[in-house]
């Protein structure tokens, strides 16, 4: 979505179901929808979330609740990229899309700049936001498949095995390398194989 200057315009929608009850995996298709028909999944960081694999996002306590889902969809190569030959890598060309889910109703101040142009503008989440990043030809991480493992299964791992506090709240990332479990303020931190396996070392 553009502005009147023609700078892009931070977009947001609400998140399916009830935001105190967000599950970041389970709403993996929502938040596909919204970055674009065609994205694919680089990485899921989901930050805090509770022992029944929720998140509140809703919470007021700072820094809240969120999930950054990373994407890429593929574009046409711009007018200037460069050839095969001088730097370029021929046709393939990708836009990274972010959306992060967040309090909804959260009021932010937002400036676009490019050139003489600038839009300022206030900015009200209503559960996802949207941002693209500069179009690129190199991934700097690998193209994933959705995430396999359950939320609560990782926590019921981590209270079974690492004495994770039932009411603490988690930081867990997806990536191509599989999940990173961890608690800030604590020593847990825990890793889980693409099939959902503690991996970590003793």
């Amino acid at each position: 979505m553009a502005g009147l200057s023609g700078l892009p315009m931070q977009q947001t929608q609400a998140v399916p179901g009830d935001p105190s009850h967000f599950d970041p995996y389970k709403s993996l298709g929502a938040a596909q929808a919204f970055a674009a028909k065609d994205v694919q999944l680089i990485s899921i960081k989901a930050n805090y979330v509770r022992s029944d694999g929720t998140m509140d996002l809703t919470a007021t306590y700072k820094p809240g609740p969120s999930t950054e889902y990373k994407f890429v969809h593929r574009i046409p190569p711009p007018t200037n990229a460069p050839p095969l030959g001088a730097g370029g890598n021929g046709s393939v060309w990708y836009e990274p899309v972010t959306i992060t889910a967040y309090q909804p109703g959260h009021r932010s101040s937002i400036r676009e700049a490019n050139g003489d142009i600038s839009l300022s503008y206030t900015f009200v989440n209503a559960g996802y936001s949207r941002e693209t990043d500069t179009p690129t030809s190199d991934l700097s991480d690998p193209i994933i498949p959705a995430p396999r493992c359950d939320l609560a299964q990782l926590w019921k791992v981590a209270m079974q095995k690492h004495d994770a506090p039932q009411a603490a709240v988690a930081i867990i990332e997806y990536t191509a390398n599989g999940y990173e479990f961890r608690i800030s303020g604590t020593s847990i931190s825990i890793t889980f194989n693409n099939q959902c396996q503690d991996v970590s070392q003793p």
